[in-house]
């Protein structure tokens, strides 16, 4: 179990006239746990967003799972549901993400991943937005502690 507290702020469209700010505090608590070559990781999270004139809660849970084979090769697939606890909101559930992708570790703190994401969200009326993106991702951890022990 681990859990992270956070706070992010977002500008969208910072070199248009058409600017929104957000600010987002968030609490979540993860869970995982492997058996073999399958690993499952659980979490929730509450944000809380705050916009020019807006308010808005949410409430999310993620599903992930890993299946890693051969020399630092792995398998990934995600699902996250969003709910909106904002008082007055329409529905509960209004958005979702699902991706999935091939990874490679490439030594102790770095690896690759190739995949695609798909967002969908409601926009009233019954009516649904769909985007989806491919992402390559490289990822190097930075361990501070590391040169603090020595």
């Amino acid at each position: 179990w681990s859990g992270t507290v956070s706070y992010v702020y977002q500008a969208e469209g910072p070199t248009n006239g058409s600017r929104i700010q957000e600010n987002r505090l968030y609490g979540q608590i993860s869970y995982s746990h492997s058996k073999n070559r399958h690993q499952w990781k659980h979490r929730w999270r509450h944000d809380s967003r705050f916009f020019q004139d807006d308010f808005k809660h949410r409430i999310r849970y993620q599903l992930s799972y890993k299946y890693t084979w051969g020399n630092g090769h792995y398998l990934l697939f995600g699902q996250e549901f969003f709910g909106d606890l904002t008082a007055g909101a329409k529905r509960l559930y209004n958005e979702n993400w699902a991706n999935g992708g091939v990874g490679l570790k490439c030594g102790e703190r770095q690896w690759l991943e190739l995949g695609a994401l798909y967002v969908t969200w409601h926009t009233g009326n019954g009516n649904w937005f769909h985007q989806f993106y491919f992402q390559p991702t490289w990822t190097y951890v930075i361990d501070f502690d590391e040169h603090r022990s020595k």
